[in-house]
């Protein structure tokens, strides 16, 4: 049974080398279906040897939910850092790189060696990835800039009627 699981990794590792180290998906869909039919083996094989293969550090992947955004093969030569177990104070709070979604998902931008060209594709791609959410983060920061910026305008416009109506009862005045 174990000759079957390496050839299986050995069957995935050439597959992500045959696209340069890695394949990705921005929407996290059409990359281990075709992947499992390429291997010749179902999802539910394939994604324990996924598991496998990166638990034994010759793969990266992210996945987000049920759904797979890329896999990378990842480069013997480049040290690893040991994984830290989180501790419960910063498992409880979102993290800082990516405010508001209260989960990390970690960009792994290593790939599979050579001439250093697929690293630095991988690297490219991770860095675009987080040009768009910044874009994105952006976005929502000027929206919600525009929403208090009326809000202030609508308090103000209602305070000077509450001046303009005088001691008789403005709008915003405490009842007694």
């Amino acid at each position: 049974m174990a000759a079957v699981r390496s050839t299986l990794a050995e069957r995935v590792k050439a597959y992500l080398a045959e696209r340069g180290g890695s394949v990705e998906s921005e929407t996290g869909r059409g990359i281990t279906a075709p992947l499992a039919e390429a291997v010749g083996t179902d999802l539910g094989v394939l994604n324990g040897v996924l598991a496998r293969m990166e638990k034994a550090g010759s793969l990266s992947r992210e996945v987000r939910g049920r759904r797979t955004y890329r896999l990378a093969l990842v480069d013997p030569a480049i040290p690893r850092a040991p994984k830290r177990a989180p501790t419960p104070a910063s498992a409880a709070r979102p993290s800082p790189a990516r405010p508001g979604l209260g989960r990390r998902v970690p960009v792994r931008a290593r790939a599979h060696a050579g001439n250093g060209a697929p690293a630095a594709s991988a690297t490219i791609a991770a860095l675009e990835e987080l040009r768009r959410d910044l874009t994105r983060q952006t976005e929502s920061l000027t929206m919600l800039h525009e929403v208090v910026s009326g809000l202030t305008r609508r308090l103000a416009t209602l305070e000077a009627a509450g001046r303009d109506a005088g001691a008789g009862g403005g709008f915003l005045r405490r009842r007694r």
